[in-house]
């Protein structure tokens, strides 16, 4: 399914100013984020963030093949099922 193009690429402005203000400085700082609805940009490439999905937060290298994409695609909130298996 293609993304339309119309839409805007919401990026939370909280990560933006942190993300710029370390590319400022040069600073690797380790970033935390709760906006999984943020779109991936130009300026995330090469930074580690730390993305929160209800419990804890993990850490994923933003690659420039993840450009367009939304950051809450790359760290899941939900846990695989296990089924068991019957023993018949």
């Amino acid at each position: 399914m293609k993304k339309s193009k119309w839409k805007i690429k919401f990026i939370d402005n909280k990560l933006l100013n942190i993300v710029l203000i370390s590319k400022k400085f040069k600073n690797v700082v380790n970033v935390k984020t709760q906006s999984r609805k943020s779109f991936i940009s130009k300026d995330l490439i090469n930074l580690k963030l730390h993305i929160y999905n209800g419990i804890a937060y993990k850490e994923v290298l933003i690659k420039p093949n993840m450009i367009k994409q939304k950051i809450g695609q790359f760290h899941f909130t939900r846990k695989q099922p296990k089924h068991k298996k019957n023993n018949k």
